[in-house]
């Protein structure tokens, strides 16, 4: 009766913190099996209790009426198992290892005879799963100490497991910090994301990565779960990957651990190598030999290290004469970090900068380009209006003259901008020519991490676990020669995480488990030494600083092609997650049941005060030759200086951000029966329910979605027709305009809206499995499953427009013609007086929260989630046979199959017509002359007086508003489906792609025996999905593409060889100083082969057959890797014609930048090819370890681990471009070159 109402008052406990999350990703393992006696009887009743050998923690069950026992929530580890029943002897089995949730069968045979005599039979865990289909692989504590992996970084493991694409980022220097790059793993298709769980409780950061990556010494081992027929996993349409923390044992154990290396033992990466050499090659052509020889003196790269350390114990609490926790207490805590201090990768060291003479307005030089009609500036000053287009007359020689260079930031930001010292190269328009190969990139990082197991009783099992990580990056200063330290990123990330379990056994054959978590994670940039200035340090006036107080920071000037100067002000504003788990298992009869409730809240704070010193962005806009000209033919490179120059920013704000606090629940249900139907075959039957509440926002301060039912006030309307009806197109009736003035957005609660983001949805999940053992030897195992994703604030956010509200200075309404803000021709900038003092006396918007009601929006564009979004689906098969070989190595081969509906596209809903639009494979300027035509704009301020006495606070909006204030509009805009909205209306999550995905699988496994291991696995693949969009602001209906989540080849390979000298080995079995230098040695081995990604191509003009853009791959090289069009690389002297002077006519591409699509041009050309592809991905990972005794139950190991070995670079993505000087080159590496770490760990 006691355990009755204990139990209700639990569940009634759970039913009030429903808010709170409950997981269900269990680490521990089961062991089940039958008790059968010498005639194959079953018998009823045995008691049966499981030992940890370390722990000697024991836990009991007893044979149900079917002779069936099942023992739940066992640590990973070692243990034996004991058998009794009155009239017959005792059974011991002894050796069965436990991994990480799984699920073991022992079977027992019971011999007559008395209970005092034994029999002992010791045999490890069974190679082949005879119990569930599920299908994963536990990489085991060996695996995850001794094999070759970047900084001890245990979850880099996770994409070797069978099933699992690892993406790009995962070949790339990883740290312990970089939960990015070590969550770039995929599977079936890579359809929405994985479910990270340590200890069985969350471990998520935002943008569906994991939150903390724990070092080695941290792990026992973990669990990469590709496909689970199990209804305990939901919460994912990928992978679950399950880790499970070291725990105490009854004696004391822990490392010590330094790993280390040095920048200069490591192979030079080749972009480096490449400028290394070629300032040889540059000073040998110049004759210049002193010079050539004293460059080969100098290091190929910069000074690096990296120092790694632990430290970890673990063991029974003991308190000297007063307490001792032996069979009890236990406790696990490690303490890792590490300090990087290195220099950029390549890409990060080379980049443009404006040249002397630029900076003095002379772009002469870039005239030279073979690309110079995209160079030439234009200027401002001589805009007209003539038949719809502004039209510009060009700088002379383009030269901006000195009394022109105006901008009162120039001369401080100027400063910043080091001068060029690389050579670059005409033929690539004069980028990259500033190489610093001093800048750093360190990393500082500090982790802890405790775990508490507490056995209360046989009956009742607590363990309490936190952890603490913190990391800090100094990276990306490119003013680290001028001003050091200015422009360090300072991304932050810090992770905190709390959890508690408990495990109470009702009665032998009942089990309740509940579990409590907490996890929270921040990641953010904070620039701290720009925090220093305030506006007026850099020439801005002063009520700027008044304006940003104390989030005052640098403010920021903004190109497209040049670094930018300054960085907004951010916060470290925390992601998490609370979990409460609860389940109940129970055994009856053949039916192995589990009763689960679990569900999530994840809150999220948001509301950085962002951009409150001023930002200010160049483009080329007001220096085009006329308005009709697309931006693809206007440089950026010059252009935007010259604009800088002369202190004419397209735009020019600050931010006025409010906070939020968003939060999403999450509740489901499941039950999961494994039926054990006979001896041989085993049924998964399983369901899960699911319901996820979507993003609420505690105040209502945000916008919901677009209410296309909603029409525009009737005076409002009126107003816009009848200023329509005095430049009414031709193309459109006066009448048609009209019916599309409907539409506007919906706020969070307000005027019935409703309070979140997105309709909650509830998900129906059917699973199947089945384990069938057709001999001792021999399983065929299937299943089949339904999986929804999830839709939460860890990867979503809200818009807050209105409640958040910046201020945008528009400094022309007609181009140039005249000037609102300033006074250029007479030599002030707009910049002078950014935010000058209105009509009303303010020089700042102030937010308006939702008091415009659905015209907040109007005027503007907006991109919203779909309010109907149903997270994706996604249903999987699988069938497996598995064959065990010998008595520690087994085979299988598998098919694999997955198909997903019900995923997110954006579509536009307010597109320019689609019989505006050009096609074709030559370029047809008419569209875009037509649509970028100027007409009166009918929707100017003017026409609206009315509103300032019946609606001051839209008028004021609209005020700030260039679609109400410009004189001009061009003729795309009232083309549009509902012309009041300024450019596109996008809804993201319109449930309209899909995504196939079939694999075979091959897979060959060896447990480590006669002092080896080897787990090899092959997987060829063929995914494609429909999410592309040719024409983005066109097309309504996504296309189908080759799926770059997964390679259609994939291959890994680890392995542990100890070689065989010394003591207890085959060869040279000796004791004394010979086995201390022979034995003990063994190697480890990571081989990955993977395809590359399908290339992506644009909207090129192609003039022949797909399949010749392959190149054979004897063919491909670096500087031609796919068929440019022309016998030889793109820039090559031979691809020009002596006979003219200019290049041959390309075989198979449009080249010419002047022949290319205009605007409002269909795309017409496939996005990817599956016989065009990157370079494939091949890495070896070697170690060697020695090991040294140094006494009884303490050993020494020093490894030294080669990551890439051979140094082989994987080639990056090649340009597409066929206008550009590289068309078809490769000019980056994908992964890391070969580093070579020293590892030295003490062992106790």
């Amino acid at each position: 009766m006691k355990r009755s109402l204990f139990f209700y008052l639990l569940v009634a406990a759970l039913v009030v913190t429903a808010n709170v999350d409950l997981a269900a990703q269990e680490t521990r393992a089961t062991l089940v099996g039958r008790v059968a006696d010498a005639t194959g009887g079953v018998i009823p009743g045995v008691t049966l209790v499981a030992t940890n050998v370390e722990s000697n923690v024991a836990t009991q069950s007893i044979t149900n009426d079917e002779g069936l026992f099942r023992i739940p929530f066992l640590l990973p580890g070692q243990y034996e198992l004991k058998a009794e029943m009155t009239g017959f002897k005792t059974a011991f089995r002894k050796g069965i290892t436990l991994s990480v949730n799984s699920e073991v069968n022992i079977d027992l045979t019971l011999e007559l005879g008395e209970m005092s005599e034994s029999v002992t039979v010791t045999a490890g865990e069974p190679l082949l799963n005879t119990t569930s289909a599920s299908v994963g692989q536990v990489i085991d504590n060996r695996r995850v100490m001794e094999l070759p992996i970047l900084g001890n970084s245990a979850m880099l493991m996770s994409g070797l497991a069978q099933g699992m694409q690892q993406g790009n980022e995962g070949y790339k220097y990883i740290g312990l910090h970089s939960t990015i790059g070590a969550s770039d793993y995929q599977t079936a298709g890579g359809v929405g994301g994985n479910e990270w769980s340590l200890d069985g409780t969350p471990n998520s950061g935002h943008t569906r990565r994991a939150a903390y990556l724990p070092y080695s010494d941290a792990i026992d081992e973990f669990r990469v779960e590709s496909t689970s027929f199990d209804a305990r996993v939901g919460h994912t349409t990928g992978a679950s990957i399950t880790m499970q923390s070291k725990a105490g044992t009854n004696q004391y154990h822990g490392t010590l651990t330094e790993n280390h290396w040095q920048q200069r033992w490591n192979a030079t990466r080749s972009g480096d190598n490449g400028v290394y050499w070629k300032q040889i090659r540059d000073a040998e052509s110049a004759g210049n030999m002193l010079l050539a020889d004293q460059l080969r003196q100098q290091e190929r790269q910069a000074s690096g290290r990296s120092n790694n350390y632990a430290a970890s114990i673990g063991g029974p609490v003991r308190i000297p004469k007063l307490f001792d926790g032996k069979d009890k207490l236990f406790f696990f805590f490690i303490f890792n970090g590490f300090n990087d201090s290195k220099t950029e990768e390549p890409g990060s060291k080379l980049f443009s900068v404006p040249t002397e003479a630029e900076r003095q307005g002379d772009f002469s030089a870039r005239l030279q380009s073979p690309n110079a009609s995209k160079y030439t500036i234009y200027d401002p000053f001589t805009t007209v209006l003539e038949n719809g287009v502004y039209k510009r007359t060009p700088f002379p020689n383009n030269i901006i003259p000195a009394s022109r260079i105006i901008n009162p930031l120039y001369k401080f930001y100027e400063k910043l901008f080091p001068l060029p010292n690389h050579p670059a190269d005409e033929s690539a328009d004069f980028e990259n020519n500033y190489l610093n190969p001093n800048i750093p990139w360190n990393w500082e990082y500090k982790a802890f991490q405790n775990r508490v197991d507490y056995v209360r009783s046989e009956r009742d099992k607590f363990f309490f676990r936190w952890s603490y990580n913190k990391f800090i990056e100094d990276r990306q200063d490119w003013t680290f020669e001028t001003s050091p330290k200015l422009h360090s990123n300072g991304l932050t990330r810090v992770n905190k995480a709390l959890g508690a379990d408990w495990v109470h056994t009702l009665t032998p054959t009942d089990v309740l488990h509940v579990a409590v978590a907490y996890n929270r994670y921040v990641d953010n940039g904070i620039y701290w030494k720009q925090r220093e200035f305030k506006p007026s340090d850099v020439g801005l006036p002063a009520y700027l600083d008044e304006k940003a107080g104390e989030y005052h920071h640098l403010p920021v000037v903004d190109f497209t092609d040049y670094k930018d100067a300054g960085r907004s002000y951010g916060k470290l504003l925390p992601v998490s997650v609370g979990t409460l788990a609860a389940d109940y298992s129970k055994y009856v009869g053949k039916h192995s049941l589990t009763f689960g409730w679990d569900g999530r809240q994840y809150h999220r704070v948001g509301g950085a005060p962002g951009v409150t010193s001023g930002r200010f962005e160049f483009r080329n806009n007001l220096l085009r030759k006329d308005s009709q000209v697309s931006a693809s033919n206007v440089g950026n490179l010059g252009l935007e200086w010259a604009a800088f120059m002369l202190g004419l920013p397209q735009n020019m704000y600050v931010n006025n951000n409010d906070s939020f606090y968003i939060t999403t629940p999450y509740h489901g249900v499941y039950v999961q029966d494994n039926f054990r139907l006979s001896s041989r075959l085993t049924l998964n039957l399983g369901v899960r329910m699911e319901y996820e509440g979507s993003i609420r926002e505690r105040y209502d301060r945000g916008l919901r979605d677009w209410n296309f039912n909603y029409a525009l006030p009737s005076n409002i309307a009126n107003a816009f027709v009848t200023a329509y009806q005095k430049v009414a197109l031709p193309e459109r009736a006066a009448q048609d305009f009209a019916a599309g003035l409907r539409g506007g957005v919906n706020y969070l609660g307000f005027d019935g809206a409703p309070r979140t983001t997105t309709t909650p949805t509830t998900r129906f999940m059917p699973r199947f499995g089945f384990a069938y053992r057709v001999n001792d030897a021999t399983v065929v195992r299937g299943g089949y499953g339904m999986y929804y994703d999830t839709f939460n604030v860890s990867y979503s956010t809200i818009d807050q427009s209105g409640f958040s509200r910046d201020t945008s200075t528009i400094i022309t309404n007609d181009q140039g013609i005249t000037w609102n803000v300033g006074d250029p021709r007479n030599g002030i900038s707009p910049i002078t007086d950014p935010f000058p003092i209105r009509a009303d006396g303010t020089r700042f918007n102030v937010p308006l929260g939702n008091t415009l009601g659905h015209l907040a929006r109007l005027g503007g564009n907006q991109q919203w989630m779909n309010s109907s979004l149903e997270p994706t689906r996604q249903q999987r098969w699988r069938l497996e046979v598995e064959r065990q070989l010998i008595s520690d190595a087994v085979v299988s081969v598998a098919y694999a199959g997955a198909w997903a509906d019900k995923m997110g596209v954006t579509i536009n809903q307010n597109p320019v017509p689609a019989q505006y639009w050009t096609a074709g494979n030559v370029r047809d300027e008419s569209a875009n002359k037509f649509l970028s035509t100027a007409v009166p704009n009918p929707f100017l301020l003017s026409n609206f007086a009315f509103l300032q006495t019946e609606n001051p606070a839209l008028y004021q909006y609209m005020s700030t508003q260039s679609f109400f204030t410009n004189k001009t509009m061009t003729k795309q805009q009232l083309l549009r489906p509902y012309p009041h909205v300024n450019g596109n209306l996008k809804q993201d999550g319109t449930p309209l792609g899909a995504n196939q995905y079939h694999a075979m699988v091959l897979r060959l496994e060896k447990r480590m025996s006669q002092g080896w291991t080897l787990n090899t696995h092959y997987e060829f693949s063929h995914s494609r999905s429909r999410d592309w969009l040719a024409t983005p602001d066109l097309d309504q209906l996504p296309s189908w593409r080759e799926n770059n989540a997964s390679r259609p080849h994939r291959w890994v390979t680890t392995s542990i060889f100890e070689l065989p000298f010394g003591a207890g080995k085959p060869l040279l079995d000796r004791t004394g100083w010979l086995n201390t230098a022979l034995g003990g040695w063994q190697l480890g081995t990571i081989w990955q082969m993977s395809s590359g990604e399908a290339v992506e191509f644009g909207n090129p003009f192609f003039y022949g057959d797909t399949g010749d853009i392959r190149l054979p791959a004897s063919q491909q090289t670096k500087d031609r890797w796919f068929n440019n069009g022309w016998d030889y690389p793109t820039g090559d002297p031979r691809n020009i014609d002596p006979s003219t002077g200019k290049p041959f006519p390309n075989k198979l591409w449009q080249t010419d930048s002047k022949q290319i699509a205009a605007g409002y041009h269909r795309t017409n050309f496939p996005n990817r090819f599956n016989w065009v592809r990157t370079d494939k991905i091949k890495q070896l990972d070697v170690n060697i370890q020695k090991s040294f005794p140094i006494r009884e139950g303490v050993r020494a190991l020093f490894r030294v681990d080669m990551l890439n070995a051979p140094n082989h670079q994987v080639l990056g993505d090649p340009n597409t471009d066929p206008t550009s000087a590289s068309f078809g080159q490769v000019t980056s590496y994908l992964n890391t070159p070969r580093y070579i770490q020293f590892q030295l760990r003490l062992v106790y």
